[in-house]
Order: C-alpha cells, then structure tokens, then sequence
C-alpha cells in the first residue's frame, strides 16, 4: 500500500503518452516523432511539446564565443 503512490509515479515517467514524443533535433523547425499506435493524448501532449520547443527556440544556434 505504501508503494503504490510510488509505483504510479515510475508509471507515469514511462508512459509515451505524456510526454507525445521526442524533438528531432538538426532541423530549421521544430519535429516531434511519436510512437505508431499514439492515442489522442500522446498527440496533445506531442503538440505541446513542439509548442514548447518552439517557444524556447530548442533549435536556434546558440551565440557561445
């Protein structure tokens, strides 16, 4: 019973569909690439990973000189 909150908790960091995907790195825009058999949440959360890749300029050269 102590375990459980745990559990779900390891259970949620493992599950594709909260996170949608994963940026695709090297391009000019933003790509997210998501499991096959992604249900609808998988794809929202996808949509909002790209809005936040795209927000925080995940793909903008960076000026370190």
């Amino acid at each position: 019973m102590l375990s459980r909150e745990a559990f779900n908790d390891f259970k949620r960091r493992l599950d594709y569909t909260e996170y949608g995907g994963a940026p695709l790195l090297g391009l000019k825009g933003v790509a997210i690439v998501s499991h096959g058999s992604s249900n609808a949440n998988a794809i929202k959360n996808a949509i909002r990973v790209a809005a936040e890749c795209a927000t925080r300029g995940i793909n903008q050269p960076s000026n370190t000189t």
